[in-house]
């Protein structure tokens, strides 16, 4: 049996939620080293139907959520529209390191300096940048909530407890 191919840059994807609704997602980038990069917006929606009526300008998480592609190919998560317009709303796709990483990280990361007092953002190519008191809560670095990777199957939950 042939797998669904890979969803592309700007499609919207109906991530089913965990109170029986619906998240909606904007796929950001191509697959990448970390993933596949989403962003959300905040919400859940009834039905799969986009855009969704409650949401004429609906408010975005700004940062990205990495994943894998599998509930993708597999149907669970429906692509349901394609706008690439909404990309720009979200910030390029970074993962996050906290304050006082490890050793090892940072002996991998090299010349790309220290994490910083409050973290650091990574790009898929390498590129760091450090992270201010705000953003870093913002992100969930200050209180743990933040994961650098969620796998699919475990989304909804993850994205229930960023209250989205």
């Amino acid at each position: 049996m042939k797998k669904k191919s890979g969803p592309a840059v700007g499609d919207i994807l109906a991530v089913p939620a965990a109170n029986g609704e619906f998240h909606f997602a904007v796929v950001l980038a191509a697959e990448d080293a970390f993933g596949l990069p989403l962003g959300f917006l905040r919400g859940s929606y009834e039905t799969q139907e986009w855009p969704p009526a409650s949401a004429a300008a609906p408010d975005v998480r700004p940062h990205a959520v990495y994943t894998d592609d599998d509930a993708v190919r597999s149907g669970d998560w429906t692509v349901v529209a394609h706008e690439p317009a909404l990309v720009p709303r979200f910030r390029p796709p970074e993962i996050y390191h906290a304050a006082g990483a490890d050793a090892d990280l940072m002996e991998l990361m090299g010349e790309s300096g220290s994490v910083g007092q409050f973290g650091m953002a990574e790009t898929a190519d390498g590129s760091t940048r450090q992270l201010d008191e705000a953003e870093a809560r913002a992100i969930g670095l200050l209180d743990g909530s933040y994961d650098q990777v969620t796998l699919s199957g475990y989304l909804p939950g993850h994205l229930k407890a960023l209250g989205l």
